[in-house]
């Protein structure tokens, strides 16, 4: 996953440079007679990168505010991954964000969710729709 920001063609630019480095770096044990090392860099699925919603868009604020009111914290804007829903939205020119409460254990072995982490984000979804921004 790419954040808006990153321009894939140099990614992959750079992961087929990285990938020429290490079966350089093993070009040694081929001549020992090991068998040779060869990477291939491919793209699973590649589509046109969804804009970042702007930090200040109201959708932000308003989830500020509502994370305040429920978690009692001062939430700040950051880039995650860009292969989200939202992005499906922001590509068709839509502000969205992604929020959820979450122990860092996404994409893991024994990956799992707090039922209080859930309740207090529909607190916080059901903010967004009882308030205005």
């Amino acid at each position: 996953r790419l954040l808006p920001s990153c321009d894939p063609q140099a990614v992959m630019a750079a992961m087929a440079a990285l990938a020429r480095t290490v079966e350089q770096d093993f070009a040694a044990a081929r001549r020992e007679g090991h068998l040779p090392l060869s990477i291939a860099v491919s793209i699973e699925s590649l589509g046109p990168a969804a804009p970042a919603t702007s930090s200040d868009a109201p959708v932000i604020r308003a989830l500020q505010s509502a994370i305040k009111d429920v978690y009692r914290v001062d939430a700040r804007p950051m880039g995650i991954g860009g292969a989200t829903v939202a992005a499906l939205l922001r590509g068709r020119g839509f502000p969205a964000a992604v929020w959820a409460t979450m122990d860092p254990v996404a994409h893991q072995p024994d990956e799992y969710s707090r039922i209080s982490h859930t309740l207090n984000d529909a607190k916080v979804f059901a903010h967004l729709c009882m308030h205005d921004a």
